[in-house]
C-alpha cells in the first residue's frame, strides 16, 4: 500500500496493478460512463491487472440490468480492446 493511502486512512483501497493501462482505460471510460448515466446507472473502474484484465463495478440501474453482461462484453470490452493496446478482457466485480 502506498504511503499516501496509509496517510489518508485508505487501508482498504485497491492497489492498482497496472497504473499506465489503468490511466488509459480511465480516460476512455468517460464515454462509457455517459451512456451508463443516461440509463440511470454508473460503471466504476476498479482495477486493471498486469495481464490486461479490466475490472468494473456496476452501480445503480446497471447493477440489475438484464442486458449488462451483453453491454460489457459487446460494448465496453470491444471499445476498450480496439482503442487501448494491452486490454485483454473486461469483467465485473462486486
Amino acid at each position: 500500500m502506498s504511503l499516501i493511502r496509509r496517510l489518508l486512512g485508505q487501508s482498504n483501497a485497491v492497489e492498482i496493478e497496472n497504473q499506465a493501462l489503468f490511466d488509459s482505460v480511465q480516460s476512455e471510460m468517460a464515454s462509457v460512463e455517459k451512456y451508463a448515466n443516461s440509463h440511470g446507472g454508473s460503471i466504476e473502474l476498479v482495477n486493471v491487472s498486469l495481464s490486461g484484465e479490466v475490472q468494473l463495478r456496476l452501480k445503480g440501474a446497471c447493477r440489475s440490468c438484464p442486458m449488462s453482461s451483453l453491454t460489457i462484453r459487446n460494448g465496453v470490452e470491444e471499445v476498450l480492446r480496439a482503442k487501448i493496446p494491452g486490454v485483454q478482457t473486461v469483467v465485473t466485480v462486486d
